[in-house]
């Protein structure tokens, strides 16, 4: 476990760079982790969605595909959740600088 600048939680490296490349693959701008996991990804909406943001379900295996949010922006559902007193990090995918892998 590492504590990450930026990072409420601290979790496992090797998973942080596994949850960052597959944000990356699968083209999301954001991670909301909760409870050391992934939770949903987001990535910003657009006409066809009615300019709210898209998100991702990863532990859905059934449905791996973009759904809408309902959301403006996934901002407003991390401070949701932070409200509602879940242990929540937003890690921004583009952003987010990670410490090496050791060998």
């Amino acid at each position: 476990m590492v504590a990450i600048v930026g990072l409420k939680n601290d979790y496992d490296l090797k998973y942080l760079h596994e949850v960052v490349e597959y944000g990356k693959y699968i083209e999301a701008e954001a991670a909301l982790m909760k409870d050391g996991g992934v939770y949903l990804y987001y990535k910003r909406g657009n006409k066809e969605s009615k300019y709210c943001a898209y998100n991702f379900d990863p532990n859905d295996t059934n449905r791996l595909y973009w759904k809408n949010s309902s959301n403006t922006c996934y901002f407003q559902a991390f401070n949701f959740y932070v409200n509602i007193g879940w242990k929540v990090d937003l890690i921004s995918i583009s952003e987010i600088v990670l410490p090496p892998l050791p060998d």
